[in-house]
Order: structure tokens, then sequence, then C-alpha cells
């Protein structure tokens, strides 16, 4: 398994395994009928525009050709976010190779990367629902910001996100 930087070639697995792991993650916090109609299309029209940019930094983890999952990070999108800190802005990988180590081969990178780039910190946002995620992040150093919760409003379903922090 290794981890390299995402190119344009990536968008259609990238958007496989978002959408395979949003349904699979999110079965018992979003809509069901909504997840099932996400579309592999939609998405990597948005990942070839998302990886056409510079906003964010887009890593994907793979064995042989097969893409397992990605990370995307850069700077805090966060208003009144202080300059030092960084943001993971999306980190997902296929149902089929959960248990597997991408998931960490991809976090470890992209927290190495922003270290090196001068960030001293990275925060996320996670569904509160989301104890799996929640306690993969933990595993990493992440915290639950106190009283950082908000809604979103994902796929017709008012959902709570709580504010995860790193300090390095």
């Amino acid at each position: 398994m290794k981890v390299t930087p995402a190119t344009l070639e990536d968008a259609p697995a990238i958007a496989k395994a978002h959408v395979a792991s949003w349904q699979a993650a999110y079965a018992h916090i979003l809509d069901t009928d909504w997840l099932s109609a996400l579309s592999v299309g939609d998405r990597t029209v948005r990942w070839r525009r998302a990886l056409s940019t510079s906003d964010s930094t887009t890593l994907v983890a793979k064995a042989g050709s097969e893409t397992l999952g990605f990370v995307s990070f850069g700077h805090c999108r966060d208003e009144g976010a202080p300059r030092g800190q960084a943001e993971l802005w999306a980190l997902y990988v296929s149902p089929e190779a959960w248990g597997r180590g991408a998931g960490r081969m991809l976090i470890e990178c992209a927290l190495n990367q922003l270290k090196a780039a001068g960030y001293r910190s990275t925060s996320l946002w996670v569904l509160e629902e989301n104890h799996r995620g929640r306690r993969f992040y933990e595993a990493f150093g992440f915290r639950a910001v106190p009283g950082s919760g908000r809604f979103v409003d994902v796929g017709g379903t008012r959902a709570a996100e709580v504010r995860y922090l790193r300090a390095e």
C-alpha cells in the first residue's frame, strides 16, 4: 500500500470511494434514499474541479492500481481560525478496505505534511453520531472542542457535527 498525491486521473476512483464510504458510514445517520441516490458521476465532476484548484491537498491510498481511500486537507476554513491552524477537509476509505491501514496511512501523511508546512494545529468536523470516525480521530490525538457543536443539513437530514482539534 502506498500514499501518493492525487491527480485528475484519480477523480473517478476518489468519487467511488467517497460515495461508498458515505453510504456505509452514514446509513444510520442520514436518509438512506438520499444516500442510495448519490452519484459517482456527480462526485467525479466535483473531484475534478477540486483537484484542478490549489485550495487543498489531496492524497490517495492505493494497493496496486486499486484506490482504497483519500484525504483532503489545507488551511482551516473556520471563521476566526488562527493562521497556524490547518483542517482535514475530508478523509474517506472504501468500506471494503476498512481495517486495512489505509486510513491510518492517509492521516499520518496528511499530519506530517501539515507539520512540515508549519501548521501548529489541525481541526476537523465530524458528524456527532459517527462514532467509528470519532474513535479513529481520537486515536490520532484529536479531541472534541467543548461547545463547538453545530447543525448541518445533509440530504434533507439535519445532523449534528462536532469540531475536533489536534495540537502539534
